[in-house]
């Protein structure tokens, strides 16, 4: 018996008609095949990926300006409980610094 059915077997108001759930141990359906279109959206979209990965120097330097900011606040009594986080891209690691 499923949520879908109640204890007679026949479908529960609501759920007749509709097919029963899929079940963790159901086969998987097969793939299906690849054609060009697909073929070319995945490459269209795995270059756009790549394009906005930081560089290790992209990385670097917004390290280096987290840690100047954090040394400037540090400097001021009323800021020094202060934490400062990266936020956005920063930490996302999806980004362009050519832009």
């Amino acid at each position: 018996m499923s949520a879908r059915t109640s204890g007679s077997g026949r479908a529960a108001p609501g759920f007749e008609g509709l097919p029963e759930p899929v079940k963790a141990t159901d086969p998987a359906p097969p793939a299906p095949a690849p054609n060009a279109a697909w073929t070319q959206l995945s490459d269209a979209l795995a270059q756009a990926a790549q394009a906005c990965q930081p560089t290790t120097d992209d990385t670097m330097r917004r390290h280096e300006v987290l840690r100047r900011v954090e040394h400037a606040v540090r400097q001021s009594s009323a800021l020094r409980d202060v934490k400062v986080l990266p936020y956005g891209s920063f930490v996302s690691g999806f980004y362009n610094a050519k832009r």
